[in-house]
């Protein structure tokens, strides 16, 4: 099974909002209507840090990786952190997530980027692979409603 990883692009949008769909339909937070329109914006906007990549198996996209660039305060260089990576139920346990990951990390290594960071529930099943291509840091994350 061939897994291409590439840019997210206009002609993506259908199959996008469908995994979206999917990915926030078991999320605790649902995101309103005009949110999930403003992040395609986004992604497909050359003067926003958001950026989307896509996997497809079969010239179908399967799954998606959704960064945003950012400074920080201990580097020169850009961060990436991993806002959402999503595939298709059907399509877990096949390399999908992992050539995600190494495509970010290429891109990163490529663009000279700092790292790529990003948190998780305890409990998912991703996991494994997580702790096969990053590092588990001691940091806690807290989050400040507004």
């Amino acid at each position: 099974m061939a897994i291409v990883v590439r840019q997210a692009n206009a002609n993506d949008y259908q199959s996008w909002q469908s995994l979206w769909n999917d990915y926030v339909a078991s999320s605790a937070n649902q995101p309103e209507d005009d949110v999930n329109h403003a992040n395609w914006q986004r992604i497909l906007s050359a003067q926003s840090s958001f950026f989307c990549l896509v996997a497809e198996v079969d010239n179908r996209v399967v799954g998606f990786a959704l960064s945003v660039l950012h400074e920080g305060a201990w580097t020169t260089r850009l961060i990436c952190y991993l806002e959402n990576l999503y595939v298709d139920d059907k399509m877990r346990r096949c390399g999908i997530g992992r050539a995600l990951l190494s495509a970010l990390r290429a891109e990163g290594i490529a663009n000279n980027w700092q790292e790529i960071h990003w948190i998780t529930q305890a409990s998912n099943p991703a996991r494994g692979l997580y702790n096969k291509m990053a590092t588990l840091t001691d940091y806690v994350n807290y989050s400040m409603a507004l």
